[in-house]
């Protein structure tokens, strides 16, 4: 009976695999030749076949025979960029200008530096945008981009419910499974499966992203003399202090083997540490909160009041952050060391996001923690990440 059920377990993933990758061709997926069939609605509302059927042949996906639907452009979904180069009179006030602009039409600023502002603003808004702009100063560049992802939405859309599909049918072929051999195997399929899943789930997340707000980058230059020239930052880490809340950028796997030197601190409760290497961990809360921990070398007359001042002009110019508390940090054992707490805050147009910062400063080091996050998430684990900072463990 045990060897029968395994050839039985051994057919069906045979099917399953069958169907999985055959999805493509009969889905209206894209073609090697580059050509796009849209899909049938026969392949969205397929019904799951019972676990009698499995084995058989009707266990495939069916082959619709009605004709593609055409896309009207009503249903397009495009991504709109621009790239604007402007000579203006004042940097500083034609910048400001900006970033009212951007926040009047519903948008919020991604990035700013001493002549370049990116925004993003709702795509229905793009045009008008643009418009007012260019308004603002002489153009010497522009560059206006659409791309049309209506393809490839449909395309990732369907196949992630072929792969939904193809979960669930693994998922009852493993309840089912009585070899070890037909568990791994089934196992090793459903965990590539999930993968692609995720992967697909990810990738229309950010597509609908990039569509739903657009991307205008500026490029500010000025004939005269400014007024106010502030002091560029010579230091690449204050510059990149909050680039994960603006970006999202985070390491892109985790790692914690320990190489070189770790980082060691308390977890706050219900947070894993996913990165620990070379001077650099990284944390996450299940709630969307991220904390990145570093250390960065200090300098002749680096004092936490030098470094506390410089950090908040970085997120305040840089950032658009908007700065709600600066205090003293008492730390749990390095006596010798000062420390600062920063809080803030940065408008997302949709949602507003909180940013907290902890300096600890030494003769020789630099080390901060950075948290950021969903405002009620980090109202509530505020107390716990400051916890964390202060447990923070200096060699």
């Amino acid at each position: 009976m045990r060897c029968a059920f395994s050839r039985f377990g051994g057919l069906a993933l045979v099917c399953v695999l069958m169907m999985w990758g055959c999805a493509g061709m009969e889905g209206g997926f894209a073609h090697r030749d580059g050509n796009f069939a849209a899909p049938s609605s026969g392949v969205a509302r397929e019904a799951r076949p019972s676990a009698d059927d499995l084995p058989e042949a009707r266990a495939a996906v069916p082959v619709s025979h009605e004709e593609p639907q055409p896309q009207t452009p009503s249903e397009r979904i495009l991504i709109y960029d621009a790239s604007l180069g402007l000579v203006v009179a004042d940097i500083r006030q034609t910048m400001q200008a900006i970033l009212d602009l951007g926040q009047t039409l519903g948008g919020h600023l991604q990035q700013m530096d001493q002549r370049n502002i990116t925004l993003r603003v709702p795509a229905d808004q793009f045009h008008e945008a643009v418009a007012r702009i260019e308004r603002l100063g002489e153009i010497t560049d522009r560059n206006v981009r659409g791309q049309d992802i209506t393809e490839e939405m449909i395309d990732l859309r369907l196949r992630l419910e072929t792969a939904r599909q193809m979960r669930q049918r693994l998922v009852d072929l493993l309840d089912r499974a009585e070899s070890v051999e037909d568990t791994l195997k089934i196992e090793r399929e459903l965990s590539r499966i999930v993968g692609e899943i995720e992967r697909m789930q990810g990738r229309i997340r950010y597509l609908t992203d990039r569509a739903a707000l657009s991307t205008i980058t500026v490029t500010l230059n000025s004939p005269l003399p400014q007024r106010q020239v502030a002091a560029q930052i010579p230091f690449e880490w204050v510059r990149k202090l909050g680039d994960g809340a603006v970006t999202g950028r985070i390491q892109p796997e985790a790692d914690t083997r320990r190489w070189g030197r770790a980082i060691n601190f308390t977890l706050p409760p219900n947070y894993i540490r996913y990165y620990n290497r070379q001077g650099v961990a990284e944390v996450m809360g299940a709630d969307g909160i991220l904390m990145k921990i570093q250390s960065h070398d200090n300098y002749e007359g680096g004092s936490a009041a030098f470094w506390t001042a410089l950090v908040r002009r970085a997120l305040t110019e840089n950032r658009a952050m908007a700065v709600q508390s600066v205090e003293s940090l008492a730390l749990d054992r390095q006596r010798s060391a000062e420390a600062a707490w920063i809080v803030a805050d940065r408008d997302l147009g949709t949602e507003q996001q909180m940013y907290a910062l902890a300096l600890i400063v030494t003769d020789r080091r630099v080390h901060t923690l950075e948290a950021w996050g969903p405002v009620d998430a980090m109202r509530r684990d505020l107390p716990a990440i400051r916890a964390a900072a202060r447990s923070l463990q200096i060699r």
